[in-house]
């Protein structure tokens, strides 16, 4: 069985062999064609290139693809180019043709305009009568020419008329988040309203305009004055002025109008209501009892009655333990009326406020258009 193997495995081995010799010798017989074959020559004697085939790879195949490709493509652009270059050309020579019309000087009128239907053409003078005396023939009439006065400042400049300059306009119903930078104490009195507390705000966002724009006005300043309202226990600000710094140095100040709603979004500022009218009243109230006690011990030595003819007191004989007695209490009576006259005054006076802190978030909230113009400045650009 070995033997058997090996008998197939040397035939095989002879197979191989004798067939790499036969192509071994097919190769070597071609490369001496292609090395010494030389060029063959045509009927009339010119020499024909030896043709020769070129095996291309897939990599081969892509690269010779896009090459193609790429030539395409290139020529397309180039051709695109040149009708480009008609185009300008057209163009030019048209706005050429235009500005040359435009340059040319309007003819001026002819100095002198004879008027056919005028009288004198349609009616001529009549022949002199015999005997009578000729008049000298008048002078010719100069006619005044027609002189153009041009504007004081010049010639019109010539060219297109400029645009009006765009406005920074920010609508009515336009809102803008900021904080608070100072606090605030509102009054609540009745006058307050008159005579509020001024507020500055900073403004932190972009302002939301209507349609969904947007008006970049960040980082400016809004001026406002805020009171307080006892019954909601809020504060109430109004705006008044808006203040900007631009790059350019350039700086907006305008008048606004406005108010600020509060991070519940209701109008006005939720606050703490601190009120100082009880501690006066208290005070009031003690010099109320002392005023009446002062009064009591100064009547305490003495007896009053009413008779028809009015009234009458009877006072008995005091020592001087009792006279001293009456006179601390008159005293005391006395001060006691005039401290409750006092701290009675002080509470109309004293109202409560309603504390705001600073930091707080807030909404300003425009109320009516306005026109938001730049004014140059010397302060120069603006990192």
């Amino acid at each position: 069985m070995i033997g058997k193997i090996r008998k197939i495995y040397a035939e095989r081995k002879r197979q191989t062999l004798a067939l790499a010799v036969i192509l071994s010798a097919f190769a070597a017989v071609a490369l001496a064609l292609f090395l010494f074959g030389g060029e063959k020559q045509g009927i009339l004697g010119e020499k024909k290139p030896r043709g020769s085939i070129k095996i291309l790879r897939g990599v081969d195949l892509a690269r010779e693809k896009w090459r193609i490709e790429g030539e395409k493509r290139l020529g397309m652009i180039e051709t695109e180019q040149r009708e480009i270059r008609k185009e300008l050309e057209t163009i030019s020579t048209a706005l050429g043709a235009l500005e040359k019309k435009s340059s040319e000087p309007y003819p001026y009128p002819p100095a002198e305009i004879r008027d056919e239907t005028s009288p004198e053409t349609q009616f001529p003078p009549a022949s002199p009568l015999p005997g009578a005396a000729t008049l000298p023939p008048e002078p010719p009439k100069t006619q005044t020419p027609i002189r153009v006065f041009a504007p004081l400042g010049g010639s019109p400049a010539e060219g297109p008329v400029a645009e009006p300059a765009l406005l920074n306009w920010i609508p009515s119903g336009s809102f803008v988040p900021g904080t608070l930078v100072s606090g605030l104490d509102a009054p609540t009195g009745t006058a307050s309203s008159r005579n509020p507390h001024p507020v500055l705000i900073h403004l932190v966002e972009t302002s939301r305009l209507p349609s969904f724009r947007r008006m970049n006005i960040a980082r400016c300043h809004v001026t406002g004055a805020g009171y307080g309202q006892l019954a909601s226990e809020r504060a109430y600000i109004r705006l008044e002025r808006i203040a900007c710094v631009l790059r350019s140095g350039d700086v907006i100040d305008n008048k606004i109008k406005g108010y600020v709603a509060g991070e519940d979004g209701k109008t006005g500022i939720r606050g703490r209501l601190v009120s100082k009218q009880g501690k006066i009243l208290s005070r009031g109230i003690l010099a109320g009892f002392a005023s009446g006690f002062g009064g009591a011990v100064e009547s305490s030595n003495a007896t009053a009655g009413v008779v028809a003819g009015g009234t009458f007191t009877t006072v008995r004989r005091r020592s001087s333990r009792d006279l001293v007695k009456t006179g601390i209490g008159g005293g005391t009576g006395e001060a006691g009326t005039l401290l409750a006259e006092y701290y009675l005054k002080l509470a109309e006076e004293v109202f409560p406020v309603i504390e705001i802190d600073a930091g707080r978030r807030v909404d300003v909230i425009i109320t009516e258009g306005t026109e938001l113009p730049p004014r140059k400045t010397s302060y120069g650009e603006t990192g």
